[in-house]
């Protein structure tokens, strides 16, 4: 894991794992994953990056109240 200034968690690595299963076998996820967290000026985290391609966004009042949160998919270019 890695910390910013303020010590909230700027990303989080998850390693490789091997997944065992009855009717397919075994499955190879040979990459590690990481996650990447963003936060505001106030150090409230506004944001989550995930490894599967999706984020987060952080819903937020006019007072900068936590309300829900947006789920988003990036979709890749290549």
């Amino acid at each position: 894991m890695s910390y910013d200034n303020l010590g909230n968690v700027k990303t989080r690595t998850e390693g490789a794992l091997r997944v065992e299963d009855a009717f397919i076998g075994a499955i190879d996820a040979t990459e590690s994953r990481i996650s990447t967290y963003i936060y505001d000026a106030a150090g409230r985290q506004v944001k989550t990056l995930h490894p599967s391609e999706y984020f987060y966004d952080a819903q937020l009042d006019a007072l900068n109240n936590y309300q829900g949160r947006n789920e988003s998919r990036q979709i890749p270019t290549e």
